[in-house]
């Protein structure tokens, strides 16, 4: 219901009731969160079941170079919140993260784990990561 709901409100505008009741309105957040847990489910679907791509989607993960977006705040007092010492210590924690990365899929590809489970194992490693 509410996908047909988030569908119709795409096609623009309001959601009309299906039995008499309030109208629904559905914002543009929630759409585009709709669409990107849509996205995921697809390529996990397509990690499921095609091997070479899972194995391909794992080694990227694992061995892919992070960049850090720096946004640049201002202090109340005004001068910005990053400088140019703080930068090198983010990319520093952002390398640490990429070799634990690599170490655990080199682990798993050592124990004959299948990629697809190694793929997932990377993606979780990589959501309990919320400070990167």
């Amino acid at each position: 219901m509410i996908a047909a709901a988030v569908a119709d409100q795409q096609d623009g505008g309001q959601v009309e009731p299906q039995s008499g009741g309030d109208s629904v309105n559905i914002s543009d957040e929630a759409i585009q969160a709709l669409e990107q847990d849509r996205s995921q489910a697809n390529l996990e679907a397509q990690v499921d079941q095609d091997p070479n791509f899972a194995a391909e989607m794992a080694k990227s993960l694992a061995y892919r170079a992070d960049t850090a977006v720096v946004p640049k705040p201002v202090r109340p007092g005004g001068g910005d919140t990053y400088d140019a010492r703080t930068l090198p210590v983010m990319q520093m924690s952002g390398e640490t993260i990429r070799l634990k990365r690599i170490a655990l899929y080199e682990a798993e590809l050592q124990k004959g784990t299948p990629p697809a489970q190694i793929y997932h194992k990377l993606s979780q490693f990589m959501n309990r990561m919320v400070d990167f």
